[in-house]
């Protein structure tokens, strides 16, 4: 008769007797109620509910008995060889974990020796700990025999304990950032230097301790050399880690950087500096580069008379190939900030000590276009400082003198650009045609053009609102000695786009935009400063005012030309129709370079029609 059939009352079967062959497992571990007497006890309602009501633990006022059920059941699970199993499996997996100390002097590692398995070593207690705890929100370490962490010596190895130093740690006081503790100086000089740590650094004070771990230093590594030869190819190996297999049998070994592509096979060891001033001939690298002039020699393939051949094989047998040095003043000098007075308001090099002085050693300014003030003068002036990216200045004629103008410099942050040229043309008709006819009236040019204003220090923000004030008082009226009004002539230069241009500028339009950071006047001496225009109590810095740091201007400008302007006339001689400058001097111009032949083509023409 079986065990079990459709008439079998479940809730009758006893425990035990559930493995093969009349063994038992002595589950469950913790017995509770039968099902019935728990309906008939409780109430149905308290099948679904796993703990009392929760308030400021989970589970409620139930807990504590949750939990010594957990405990019960945990701590008869370990007895059993399953638990047995548990905790020897957990061990062997501390075993394949990372040696934190791996690879430091031998010191530290005679220290962490005593710890047997490279993750800690894993008990029972630790588990029964978090079962007691994770209620409350403890969670103590899963491995160590100090499963909370706070005895060095019996709890898991911990990156935090080589930092902090200690005899059972590192050996000694110090921690890993001393120069006989630190793993990558004890590399260095066992794998580059093939010395110890204490002759390398020149340690005379060395504690007997410490000399003892030389010394085995020292013997580790001629046995190495003997067995494997001058570079065994790692830098170090520990039992255990990764590389073992899932019976924590065997070493894990830390392998060389070699060079590429067979670097993740552990490849020759890289030794030297791949940024040479002479030929890597003697150099121990396994690489090498094309010269500039094997770069410029190398033929192309692209009319099918070279074929594709390997590259390396040029490389294989040039030794001498070599990637030079880049002088770092050559960047210095010529980088956008140095080149083009441009400055740079975050170098790490500024005094911000007074904000309401800025950095002392602008005096001039640190924008050296922006903090170039107005001058007069009949050409423009040879300053280094005005020179920029692309060539921009305004300039106003002098009505009552020419040949002077009033110069305005401002920096090329050009937004937009446009040249409109439009023909005038009058239609009319024919009695008898639809369409229409037209005579030219003559045509209409109309430069415009948007840029951007933006102060970078303290010394600038006065100039560079003269300037933009200056340039807004030059549309509105000048008066002669006798009284009457005159209108501003105007030069305009952009680039070699537009150079020196006369014309009228029609409008201005300056806008804040949106985002702007403004200088809002507040001292950094309040006893000192001076008390607000409008009789408050308010403090303010007479040097500055309140301003917007950026503005976006917008300029309308007609041309007025300095030739007679009509089509070009002759393609092939003289061009005096230069609506497009292309000059950068008032002397020179590309109009005046003669076309080469190689850029031209002879035109056809139609033969002459024939008389019938």
């Amino acid at each position: 008769m079986p065990l079990v059939d459709l008439k079998t009352d479940l809730t009758s079967l006893k425990f035990g007797k559930d493995r093969p062959g009349g063994g038992s497992s002595r589950e469950p571990f913790v017995k509770g109620k039968s099902l019935d007497k728990r309906i008939a006890e409780d109430g149905i309602e308290t099948l679904a509910s796993t703990g009392g009501t929760d308030m400021f633990i989970r589970g409620g006022g139930k807990v504590a008995s949750s939990t010594a059920k957990d405990l019960e059941r945990l701590g008869k699970y370990f007895t059993t060889t399953k638990g047995g199993l548990f905790i020897a499996q957990q061990n062997l997996l501390s075993l394949t974990g990372v040696r934190i100390y791996g690879g430091y002097p031998d010191l530290v590692n005679i220290a962490n020796k005593p710890r047997l398995t490279n993750d800690g070593v894993y008990t029972p207690l630790s588990t029964l700990a978090a079962a007691t705890g994770v209620a409350i929100g403890g969670h103590p370490n899963k491995q160590g025999i100090d499963f909370t962490g706070l005895n060095d010596f019996a709890s898991r190895p911990q990156y935090l304990n080589l930092v902090k130093g200690g005899i059972i740690n590192t050996g000694g006081p110090e921690g890993i950032s001393a120069t006989t503790k630190n793993r990558l100086y004890n590399l260095y000089t066992s794998k580059v230097a093939n010395t110890t740590i204490a002759q390398a650094s020149g340690d005379q004070n060395e504690s007997p301790l410490s000399r003892l771990a030389s010394f085995g230093q020292s013997i580790r590594q001629g046995v190495n050399r003997f067995i494997s030869g001058p570079e065994d190819g790692f830098l170090y190996s520990y039992s255990g880690g990764p590389q073992v297999g899932t019976d924590g049998l065997g070493k894990t070994f830390i392998k060389i950087g070699g060079d590429s592509p067979t670097r993740q096979y552990g490849g020759a060891i890289l030794k030297g500096n791949n940024v040479e001033t002479s030929p890597l001939s003697t150099s121990t690298l396994k690489f090498s580069t094309f010269s500039q002039k094997q770069i410029a020699d190398k033929k192309t393939i692209k009319d099918g008379t070279i074929k594709v051949t390997d590259f390396r094989n040029d490389l294989k047998n040039k030794p001498e190939s070599f990637i030079p040095k880049t002088d770092p003043i050559v960047y210095e000098r010529k980088n956008i900030e140095q080149r083009v007075n441009l400055g740079n308001p975050g170098a790490r090099s500024q005094d911000r000590s007074d904000f309401t002085k800025g950095n002392p050693n602008n005096d001039g300014g640190l924008d050296k276009i922006n903090s170039l003030y107005l001058y007069k003068s009949e050409n423009v002036t040879n300053n280094d400082r005005k020179n920029d990216l692309v060539k921009f200045r305004i300039a106003v004629i002098d009505n009552d003198n020419p040949s002077l103008k009033t110069f305005i410099h401002f920096r090329a942050f050009i937004n937009s650009f446009s040249d409109s040229m439009n023909a005038g043309w009058n239609s009319f008709k024919y009695t008898g045609r639809g369409e229409n006819f037209y005579t030219y009236q003559g045509f209409n040019n109309s430069i415009s053009m948007g840029f951007t204003v933006a102060v970078q220090s303290i010394q600038e923000l006065s100039i560079v609102y003269q300037k933009l004030n200056y340039l807004k008082s030059s549309l509105a009226p000048d008066y002669s000695d006798e009284g009457y009004m005159r209108g501003n002539i105007h030069h305009l230069t952009f680039g070699g786009y537009f150079y020196g241009g006369t014309g009228i500028i029609e409008s201005l339009t300056y806008t804040i935009p949106d985002g702007t950071p403004y200088e809002i006047g507040i001292p950094s001496n309040f006893e000192n400063a001076e008390t607000a225009p409008d009789g408050s109590s308010v403090k303010t810095n007479p040097a500055v005012k309140e301003l917007p740091l950026v503005i976006n201007v917008e300029m309308s400008f007609k041309p007025i030309y300095n030739f007679l302007p009509k089509t070009v006339e002759n393609v092939d001689g003289v061009i005096e129709s230069r609506f497009i400058s292309l000059a950068n001097t008032s002397k020179r111009s590309l109009y005046d370079n003669k076309i080469g032949p190689e850029f031209k083509v002879k035109g056809t023409f139609s033969s002459p029609p024939t008389s019938e």
